[in-house]
């Protein structure tokens, strides 16, 4: 077993993640100038200040009225950046999560073992070479740890499955436990406090400030600075957490 090349595999996921959420907080700077840039040009045209071409006002105009549909909604086009930017972070952070899993698995295949593999007919007689099916029957298994389990839960398995122990705190558990919820308030009640979101922090001895019936949209500039600091701390000490104990993940996979 090439330990090294596991840590490069590693190394090379960190830095993948990390440069994905960098450009999503890119895209809402940009997103964030080409509003104010919009709303400016605007109102130079509503006064009479400059004079431009008619196919360039009317994508002004149309910007414009996507801005009015939303504020319809009661939101603006600074609250829908902010809400997209906000679910496509936290979305990076789960595929970043399933990848630290295949690297794992596809390296150390004989903890497969610790739960039961369920095989599909797909991965097995659709395709043609072993390397895929193994990759089919892995990333299968990750995908049913992720959609069954809350991040907590899934931080957890890292222990349960493979023995690494890692030194986060609870205060960062709880954060990116926060942000998980946060983001499926944004997804399935439109950005609103509901019962469940607050029974969920609850049941985990979370506080919040949040009350039922509360937007969540009017605060996620606050909220995105939060878990950009969470999950870029959270995902260096993952994969550094893994990478020091690479030596006895491979004597443990040698025992089973």
């Amino acid at each position: 077993m090439n330990l090294k090349n596991i840590e490069l595999e590693l190394a090379n996921c960190l830095e993948k993640a990390l440069l994905k959420e960098n450009n999503i907080l890119r895209f809402l700077h940009i997103s964030r100038l080409n509003v104010l840039i919009t709303t400016k040009i605007a109102l130079d045209l509503e006064e009479g200040n400059i004079d431009l071409s008619e196919e360039y006002v009317e994508n002004i105009n149309r910007l414009l009225a996507s801005e009015e549909k939303l504020e319809s909604q009661g939101r603006t086009m600074l609250n829908f950046q902010y809400e997209m930017s906000y679910k496509l972070y936290y979305q990076a952070f789960e595929e970043f999560m399933f990848d630290l899993f295949v690297i794992l698995f596809k390296n150390f295949p004989k903890f497969l073992n610790k739960d039961k593999i369920e095989l599909q007919f797909d991965l097995i007689f659709g395709k043609d070479e072993i390397e895929l099916i193994r990759l089919g029957i892995i990333e299968n298994r990750v995908k049913k740890y992720i959609q069954s389990n809350n991040i907590k839960a899934l931080i957890k398995k890292f222990e349960t499955i493979f023995g690494i122990k890692l030194s986060l705190t609870k205060k960062e558990i709880d954060k990116i436990f926060f942000a998980s919820k946060v983001r499926n308030v944004l997804t399935h009640n439109n950005g609103i406090v509901n019962d469940i979101f607050i029974n969920e922090l609850s049941h985990e001895k979370i506080k919040t400030n949040y009350l039922i019936g509360e937007s969540i949209i009017e605060k996620l500039e606050y909220e995105i600075d939060q878990i950009d600091d969470i999950i870029i701390g959270i995902s260096k000490r993952i994969t550094f957490g893994i990478m020091s104990n690479l030596n006895q993940l491979d004597k443990y996979s040698a025992s089973l």
